[in-house]
């Protein structure tokens, strides 16, 4: 059947983005690779979290770095292994991810006591 082909490349296709997500999520220094030493789990939520322990505790006992191909193909394998309700929290929706802290900066001008009247004079 042509319909289940279809369905299955865009199922196959909705998961690898998903994976290439968690990667993204997931390589604190951007450089392509991720492994224990070098890992973000800020920007994961808990329940994620838990779904990826296996493949995280696996990446600490083989001690080297992942690339995306490698990944994808790492969570593949843990995707098939899991149930469905743990496979859905893999599909990545927005609620997976946490917001990262963003520092709150504000500017403000301090001018010494004598500039700050020469600038009130000149007003």
């Amino acid at each position: 059947m042509h319909t289940n082909k279809s369905t299955n490349k865009m199922h196959r296709q909705k998961k690898m983005n998903a994976f290439t997500q968690i990667f993204g999520l997931l390589d604190s220094d951007q450089d392509g690779l991720i492994s224990a030493m070098a890992i973000d789990i800020s920007c994961v939520n808990t329940e994620l979290l838990e779904v990826l322990s296996p493949l995280l505790i696996e990446l600490e006992e083989i001690n080297e770095a992942l690339s995306l191909e490698d990944f994808q193909a790492a969570m593949s394998r843990l995707y098939d292994s899991l149930a469905p309700p743990q496979r859905d929290i893999l599909c990545l929706k927005k609620a997976n991810r946490t917001k990262r802290h963003q520092p709150d900066f504000s500017f403000k001008v301090s001018l010494p006591l004598k500039s700050s009247m020469l600038v009130a004079c000149n007003k």
